[in-house]
């Protein structure tokens, strides 16, 4: 028997996406009129970015955030600073780059949060780190609770 590898279309994958999310992707080739291939977790997009300076480089890591659903997608860079206009960014730059987008609190358990959801390959919303974080502050209070009452 003779398989085709399937394909997913790009309104298919489209429709994974949701506008606000921020990705960790891998730049894979720079295509005409700001367009690029995307590496995001096990799948490929092509996607339309910004300008950005310096421009993006093939084989390197990046964080996106989805701006339109369209055909392509459209996504803007996030990591770019003034400090940051000659080098590819760190996974920690990443993290803060990400807490300040969602004006979020720069603590321990939110840098842990927004880093397993890149270490994952996971596209990541405001909502999703809220409500991540209310989660593990039940568990940390009931952990809490119960170490009270079993001393």
């Amino acid at each position: 028997m003779n398989f085709q590898p399937y394909a997913i279309s790009q309104s298919q994958l489209a429709g994974t996406f949701v506008p606000e999310q921020i990705l960790r992707g891998r730049v894979m080739e720079i295509l005409p009129d700001r367009n690029v291939l995307l590496q995001l977790g096990a799948n490929q997009v092509i996607a339309k970015i910004d300008a950005v300076n310096p421009p993006l480089k093939a084989g390197k890591d990046y964080l996106f955030q989805i701006k339109q659903l369209s055909q392509p997608v459209t996504a803007q860079v996030l990591h770019r600073r003034p400090g940051d206009r000659n080098q590819i960014p760190s996974g920690e730059s990443m993290v803060q780059s990400t807490l300040e987008t969602f004006r979020v609190k720069d603590d321990a358990v939110n840098r842990q949060l927004v880093q397993s959801f890149f270490d994952m390959g996971e596209p990541l919303t405001r909502e999703m780190l809220v409500a991540s974080r209310a989660l593990i502050g039940e568990d940390l209070l009931l952990l809490q609770i119960s170490s009270l009452s079993a001393g």
